[in-house]
């Protein structure tokens, strides 16, 4: 039990700096967003509302970049088993 504690323990740091890092990023995202923002006067729970989707859209668009398209992972995973992975693709 001790060591699962002392994992935890050393994790804190590392994934409060992501999450940290995630908050404000958004903060970022949200203050940038002109186009939603300039709405604010005339429909401001629509405004912030846009912005806060423009974050979301943003981190998907980042995570999608990382990781590939999530729609596309079986696809990949049957050409891996068939054997008939285009390698020129990859590269």
């Amino acid at each position: 039990m001790s060591t699962l504690s002392s994992l935890l323990r050393r994790a804190v740091v590392p994934v409060l700096s992501v999450l940290t890092a995630l908050i404000l990023g958004g903060v970022v995202i949200v203050l940038t967003d002109f186009k939603n923002l300039s709405n604010i006067g005339t429909d401001p729970a629509g405004a912030i509302l846009g912005a806060v989707g423009g974050v979301f859209k943003g981190y998907g668009a980042m995570l999608s970049g990382a990781f590939g398209d999530p729609a596309e992972v079986p696809m990949h995973v049957r050409q891996v088993v068939e054997g008939t992975v285009d390698h020129q693709r990859i590269a």
